[in-house]
């Protein structure tokens, strides 16, 4: 079937790049759980982006693949430089392998550390599957292999990704069906029903807002689509996440909103505007959060304190608001 006209253009590579970012460790938990088992998560990981694209300035432009570089401590004790390469388009990369070799060949070359290549297929040909490099000539030969994810292979059990509480999974997912969904009506549907299981999986809030924007940003549909879905996933985010308010809690963060504004205009417009926001603040997100943020108000301009007072009555969080 051919696919749809009317669905746009999705972007992967800038939602990988910052999902392997977020979740890297959830990442190796769940494609590369051998991996995984051998890093000290104990210890910090260090993403290395300069150093990959000093050795690959001449890097091919125009083509979906992502390349992340993180430094990572093993559990016995050495760093391990570990190579992430995303192949993301829909045809086949001949040089795919080539690089994944020349990749490591430079690291180990200028860093002289142990390197780890990884491989993760996210295109939708089932059929290019590159696990090696080799070359060879009178004799002299290269052969180099690196552990591949294909991540069509998950179609044959989803029900282990639908059953799977780990925060990368909702990646995989919605990178599966944005790349075999063809239709806008399948695409329609997918999108719903990822971005609902968000919140029936009970996943904190910080996680539910990072994942449904990752997965808005990977799975692109035209805009009244895109409105109607938000309208019914915002229903669903009420219902399982705003906590039931009393009439007489209604009642006393009213009378608090105007005692703020009330205080606020006796002492000059734009300090009355900060206060008022403080008040909100503290309000909606307790008094240790209007703390921690208190700096960044009273810095504020007035057009900037106006927007936020008018954002944070559909906000869910504070970093949410502050951006």
């Amino acid at each position: 079937m051919d696919e749809d006209k009317d669905v746009p253009s999705a972007d992967h590579d800038s939602p990988w790049k910052e999902a392997l970012e977020v979740y890297f460790e959830p990442f190796l938990a769940l494609l590369f759980p051998s991996v995984h088992a051998q890093v000290d998560w104990a210890q910090p990981v260090e993403f290395l982006d300069k150093e990959l694209q000093a050795l690959d300035g001449d890097a091919e432009q125009g083509r979906q693949y992502v390349d992340k570089l993180v430094k990572v401590r093993a559990l016995s004790g050495f760093d391990a430089w570990v190579v992430v390469h995303v192949e993301v388009q829909g045809s086949p990369d001949s040089s795919f392998a080539r690089r994944m070799h020349r990749y490591y060949a430079r690291l180990e070359d200028k860093f002289s550390i142990p390197v780890v290549s990884l491989a993760v297929l996210a295109d939708d040909r089932p059929s290019f599957r590159p696990s090696k490099y080799e070359n060879e000539l009178w004799g002299c030969s290269v052969s180099f292999r690196f552990p591949v994810r294909k991540l069509l292979d998950w179609l044959d059990k989803w029900d282990e990704l639908e059953a799977s509480r780990n925060v990368f999974a909702p990646i995989v997912m919605a990178q599966i069906r944005e790349k075999t969904e063809r239709t806008l009506e399948r695409r329609k549907f997918w999108k719903f029903k990822l971005l609902k299981r968000l919140y029936e999986l009970g996943y904190n809030r910080e996680d539910i807002n990072q994942l449904y924007r990752l997965i808005d940003w990977m799975m692109r549909l035209p805009e009244p689509d895109e409105e109607r879905i938000y309208q019914e996933i915002k229903t669903i985010r009420e219902q399982k996440l705003m906590p039931y308010v009393t009439t007489a809690e209604r009642v006393e963060r009213e009378l608090g909103l105007q005692e703020g504004l009330k205080q606020g205009l006796q002492k000059g417009h734009r300090q009355g505007e900060v206060d008022m926001l403080m008040r909100q603040v503290t309000l909606k997100f307790g008094e240790a959060t209007a703390e921690e943020y208190n700096g960044v108000i009273a810095s504020a301009d007035e057009e900037q304190l106006r927007q936020w007072a008018e954002g944070i009555l559909t906000a869910d969080s504070a970093k949410t608001l502050f951006g």
